[in-house]
C-alpha cells in the first residue's frame, strides 16, 4: 500500500514524531525535514495517457493522470571510498577516482 501525503501532512507526521520519540530517529527527522524544506522542482512537460495506449508529451496538464517531466535528473548522495577497502587500495587514489567519474555533478553544481 502506498500513502501518499502533502508536504504539510508530512510536516505534522514528523512534529508527532519528534514528541512521541522523545529524541529517538533524530538523524532521519532532520534528513527528512532537509528534503521537505527543499523547492519542489517545476515540470518541464507532462506525459498524457492516450486511449488506447501510449503516451504524448504535452506542454501543460490536461487531467489529473498527467505524469510530470523534469529536466534536473534525481539527486543523489556522493559516493564514499569504502574504508574497509584501505588495505587492499589507497583510499586517496579510489576517491579521486570516484570524484573524477562519478560524483561530476557534485563537484561541478
Amino acid at each position: 500500500m502506498t500513502i501518499t501525503l502533502t508536504r504539510e501532512e508530512a510536516q505534522q507526521v514528523l512534529d508527532a514524531l519528534e514528541c512521541m520519540n522523545e529524541g529517538a530517529f533524530n538523524a532521519e527527522i532532520k534528513l527528512l525535514r532537509a528534503r521537505l524544506s527543499a523547492p519542489e522542482p517545476e515540470p518541464v512537460a507532462w506525459m498524457h495517457s492516450l486511449t488506447g495506449g501510449g503516451w504524448q508529451v504535452v506542454p501543460e496538464k490536461l487531467y489529473p493522470t498527467d505524469q510530470p517531466l523534469y529536466t534536473a535528473p534525481p539527486q543523489r548522495e556522493r559516493v564514499q571510498f569504502p574504508t574497509m577497502l584501505r588495505k587492499m587500495w589507497s583510499g586517496s587514489e579510489v576517491q579521486a577516482w570516484l570524484d573524477e567519474n562519478l560524483n561530476k555533478e557534485k563537484n561541478h553544481g
